[in-house]
């Protein structure tokens, strides 16, 4: 083993990349200025009593589990550092729980921490994405004892379920997996049982409680009508040459097919997200 990799693949590189980031991502959010988005659902919670936060938040586009994280915080006014210093420690978590558990090696975990979603957005923008990403990542590593702890397992899709859409999807995607799992093994007791449909039943009551009567939601954002077209995809990894992305995404999506084709589960779950995703992102709300 050369030297290079010797260093590579030390036990301190999680730590000093751990580091770099947290340096990195908490001077970015310090000096950010909280968007209109980041500060609307703080005024919300401010303003509001605990159950007018909830019938309310069905207009927020997202669920109640970041306002209610809020509420004690914002009763205190301790805007925005309490808000932002939560959602930098969902997100840092959610990392922390990449390095400790996902099954890549130190040059794929560090350039995961390192990209833009987690240096430049998740963690700086005090939204509710990073504790459906941390609750998501959470997901993943119990997914393979899923059967052994149902009940915890049941809650964190709940949670995560009610964190935003984004989340609803891959939560959802989870949640499918899971019954078809129960269903497929039938190894667990009549009160366990009991308790997980109990559980699951009250997570779908509670998001049809806050899409009730949600009102007509028109699809424009900031003057932008949705229109849907091949163009969607002239962006992707060459900026405005269409064809070419067309290609790399073909030429991409072969040989990640042909990985996750005897990983039945894995395929699902990418195939289910990024169907849903894209299909909400062009018809209903205006991805930017």
């Amino acid at each position: 083993m050369t030297k290079i990799e010797n260093i590579i693949k030390s036990r301190f590189v999680p730590i000093i990349v751990l580091l770099i980031y947290a340096l990195i991502s908490l001077s970015r959010m310090l000096n950010h200025v909280p968007f209109f988005d980041e500060a609307h659902a703080w005024s919300l919670v401010e303003q509001l009593s605990f159950w007018e936060m909830v019938k309310e938040v069905k207009n927020e586009g997202h669920f109640f589990v970041w306002q209610t994280i809020l509420y004690p915080f914002a009763k205190l006014h301790l805007y925005p550092y309490s808000m932002q210093f939560l959602n930098w420690s969902f997100c840092t978590i959610a990392l922390i729980l990449m390095w400790w558990k996902a099954p890549f090696n130190n040059i794929t975990k560090a350039l995961i921490t390192f990209s833009f979603p987690f240096l430049g957005c998740y963690s700086v923008l005090a939204r509710c994405y990073s504790i459906g990403l941390m609750l998501l990542f959470l997901l993943t590593i119990l997914y393979k004892d899923k059967l052994k702890h149902p009940i915890i397992y049941s809650i964190l899709l709940i949670f995560c379920a009610n964190t935003s859409v984004m989340a609803l999807i891959g939560a959802s995607a989870f949640g499918f997996l899971f019954l078809y799992d129960l269903f497929k093994h039938k190894n667990l007791s009549l009160k366990d049982n009991i308790i997980v449909g109990s559980i699951l039943s009250f997570g779908v009551i509670l998001l049809l409680l806050q899409l009730l009567n949600i009102g007509y939601f028109d699809p424009v954002v900031h003057g932008r009508k949705i229109h849907v077209s091949i163009k969607l995809f002239r962006n992707v990894f060459a900026y405005n040459a269409l064809w070419i992305n067309l290609i790399l995404i073909a030429l991409f999506s072969i040989p990640v097919f042909k990985i996750l084709y005897s990983k039945k589960d894995a395929l699902f779950f990418i195939s289910y997200t990024y169907f849903l995703l894209l299909l909400f992102l062009t018809t209903i709300y205006n991805g930017s």
